[in-house]
């Protein structure tokens, strides 16, 4: 059977809304519209990351032998892969790995019984889903999460580059918690207090994160300009959000910090750039810091660029993220 609209809007998480088109094509937005209106006033680029699909997914419990999706993926950040993943009681039981963005059909058999199933659309990728199939007649249960994250940060927040799109660290965590979490991860962003949306405030979430502050590293030349700038959105955010806890994860080790050429033009560190962070964050009345996410720093752990976690980093990350956030909830 094909879910109606009324079926799917129940079973959408992890966004902070959606859509459906004059065709019954379903839309999903993890930005507000005056937040995507600032990202796009910037560049094309950036409005393009806006629409990516990172961490919205479909979650209910249902009877059914097998889900079929069909949908269409458009570019939503500089990589051309993703991956459609699906869980089955919280485990990673199947994947359609989409090479250049090409495919636009995924089915997956189901076990025998009543189960919950999750199906992660591509942090890489804008998804605009045609429609969802199951057996005929099957249950369709929607499902209740605990708490409400709020995830900001930069591409190692929207998901790059992990393979499989359900190990980022967002929807670990998520996963992890039980969590609703809307993803504003954009690849390449840093602090800009612009595109903090006071709408999003209605959001309500129960654990705000903050995972910026490697690409300002790369921007600004002197840790003076790195603090003023750095900090008038943690502040602004703060103020917002004057009752949420505020988690600040710190920027990650950098292999890059080797290269002769940063030390060029950088008069600081990136160890003294988290810890213009680390205070930043512990200012507020509400503040609380990852500083350090228990990655080594091995090639093992990263992907090519030793910028980014593979797989094992992320997971490794998200253990420490877990920790902190389980003593705030």
């Amino acid at each position: 059977m094909k879910l109606d609209a009324t079926q799917l809007s129940k079973i959408v998480h992890n966004v902070v809304s959606f859509s459906f088109d004059e065709k019954g094509l379903l839309h999903f937005h993890r930005f507000s519209e005056k937040q995507r209106e600032t990202y796009a006033r910037e560049s094309q680029d950036w409005a393009m990351k806006t629409r990516s699909s990172a961490s919205a997914t479909l979650d209910f419990i249902t009877n059914s032998n097998y889900i079929t999706l069909k949908f269409n993926l458009y570019p939503g950040s500089s990589q051309r892969y993703g991956s459609i993943d699906l869980y089955v009681d919280g485990v990673f039981h199947n994947s359609r790995v989409a090479e250049d963005l090409s495919i636009s059909l995924a089915g997956f058999p189901l076990p025998e019984g009543e189960h919950r199933i999750t199906v992660y659309f591509p942090w890489s990728a804008e998804t605009v889903v045609h429609e969802v199939r199951l057996s005929e007649g099957a249950t369709v249960i929607p499902v209740e999460k605990s708490c409400k994250l709020l995830c900001f940060g930069d591409s190692i927040t929207q998901g790059y580059i992990s393979q499989f799109t359900s190990l980022s660290y967002v929807n670990q965590t998520a996963r992890a918690l039980n969590a609703e979490v809307v993803n504003q991860g954009i690849g390449g962003y840093v602090f800009n207090e612009a595109t903090i949306d006071e709408s999003i405030v209605s959001y309500q979430p129960n654990i705000i994160t903050v995972a910026y502050g490697t690409n300002d590293y790369s921007r600004y030349e002197t840790a003076q300009d790195y603090a003023e700038h750095t900090g008038r959105y943690i502040q602004k955010l703060g103020q917002l959000f004057p009752d949420t806890p505020i988690v600040g994860i710190l920027p990650l080790y950098r292999n890059d910090e080797n290269h002769k050429a940063r030390k060029l033009y950088r008069t600081y560190s990136l160890d003294d750039a988290r810890k213009i962070l680390r205070d930043h964050y512990l200012a507020l009345p509400n503040g609380h810091v990852v500083e350090e996410t228990g990655i080594p720093h091995l090639p093992q752990f990263f992907a090519a660029d030793y910028l980014h976690p593979n797989a094992l980093g992320f997971t490794i990350m998200t253990q420490a993220i877990v920790c902190k956030l389980q003593g705030l909830l």
